[in-house]
Parts: structure tokens; sequence; C-alpha cells
């Protein structure tokens, strides 16, 4: 699911964005078949324990689909749909939602990703406001090569948690454990951010991504008491 994945240096910028860590599943346990239809179409399916749980956590699979599509050498795209109950204990409130992304190269030094959510889960005892909650949204990446050694990736993206499902408190994983940024508890807010990465390589196998990163949330002391927060870093790795 989606443009960015867990293996950092391959992303288009060093921090990963809220639709990586707030609309998406990092690992499944599972069986997962693929087939190459032509040299354009291709189609995978995933039946699993759910949604990053190693163990199930209910007595119920999850089940996941994608179809990708190869317009040509410069554009493609792919739609991911997934569904299955993911509380603990719960076989019948259920998660689903659809995950659409696009890759368009502009020109040879000018490429584009974008990226769409959508995800809905019943009601239920976790929920942080009674009824079922549903979550939207949309990012789009610009990267451009100056050189074979020097590329600047420019990412916006923005996430309408409009029920608090992904947010409340930060997302818990299989164990309890708060995991991703740990939100104060709520019932919605809509997070927006814009991420500017230099991504360098100075010598052979050695890669240096220095970036600034601008977050901002609708929601009252989002960020240790403000809307907003504003983050510099750089991350450093040798590929090989």
């Amino acid at each position: 699911m989606g443009v960015e994945v867990i293996e950092e240096p391959v992303n288009p910028n060093w921090s990963e964005g809220n639709q990586f860590l707030l609309a998406e599943n990092f690992t499944s346990t599972g069986v997962q078949l693929q087939y190459q239809w032509t040299d354009k179409l291709d189609t995978e399916v995933r039946v699993n324990n759910g949604w990053d749980d190693v163990k199930d956590n209910n007595k119920s699979l999850s089940y996941m689909g994608r179809i990708g599509y190869v317009f040509n050498p410069n554009m493609n795209i792919a739609v991911v749909g997934y569904g299955g109950p993911e509380e603990a204990g719960n076989n019948s409130a259920w998660r689903e939602g659809i995950n659409i992304v696009g890759n368009y190269k502009i020109t040879p030094k000018l490429n584009s990703y974008i990226q769409f959510d959508y995800g809905h889960e019943d009601a239920n005892a976790v929920l942080p406001k009674a009824g079922d909650a549903e979550w939207y949204a949309a990012g789009v990446w610009l990267t451009y090569d100056f050189t074979d050694k020097i590329e600047l990736a420019l990412r916006a993206d923005d996430f309408d948690d409009k029920d608090g499902a992904r947010t409340s408190g930060g997302i818990l994983a299989a164990t309890g454990t708060p995991i991703g940024t740990p939100f104060p508890a709520n019932t919605g807010q809509n997070l927006t951010s814009v991420t500017l990465t230099l991504n360098t390589r100075p010598f052979d196998n050695f890669q240096f991504r220095p970036e600034i990163r601008w977050d901002h949330s609708d929601l009252a002391g989002a960020f240790g008491g403000r809307k907003n927060q504003f983050t510099a870093g750089f991350g450093i790795a040798y590929l090989f």
C-alpha cells in the first residue's frame, strides 16, 4: 500500500508521511499470490492475520487485493482494497478501505506520485466516539534530479481523521503500546504536512538526506500544546 515503504532509503523523503503512518498497515503474516496477466496488467491477493498482527488478535482473517496497470514506461497506477475485523476479540467490526497510487514521470528529471486513501471501521468499543468511523487522505510527491547525485523531493499531504479513529491517543499496536505520533485523545482532527528533502550521494553507496518539515493540525494541543510543528533532521545510509 502507498508510495512510501518501511525501507526509508528508497522513499522520496527521509521521514514518512501521515498517510504511511496512519492509513496503511505496516506488516502482515499470511499468504500472498501474484499473477502477471500481461506486460501491463498484474494482480495480487492476500489473506493475512490482520492489521499489523503477526498473531491474529481475533478469530477472523483479513483480506487484501491489488490491481496494477502500466499505461506506458512513464505512467502507471495501482488500486488496493482491504477488509477484515481488526480489533482484539471482535470478529464482526470490519475495517475496510481503498488505496490508490499513481506515478507519472513528467520529464526525464521530474517525477511525480499521487496517493489517495479512504478507510472505514464499523462501530466498536475501541473507537473514540459512538458510531462508524471514516478517514480520508491525499498526498502528492515531486522529485527533481539536478544530477545523478543530487535530487530534491517535495511532499504535501492531508489526512482527515474525521472521527479520531486513527489518531486518538496514537495508533495502538496489537500489544496496546502506542506507536507513531501520540496525539491527544480526540474525536476528530485534520492533519496537513509539507516536507522538503535534499537527497544526495556524495560518494558511491553513501546517502545523505537533510530535510525540513511543517505539520499542522486543527486540534488544539496536537503537537505538545501547539497546532503547528516544525522539524529539521537528516538521514545517513550506506547502501549495499
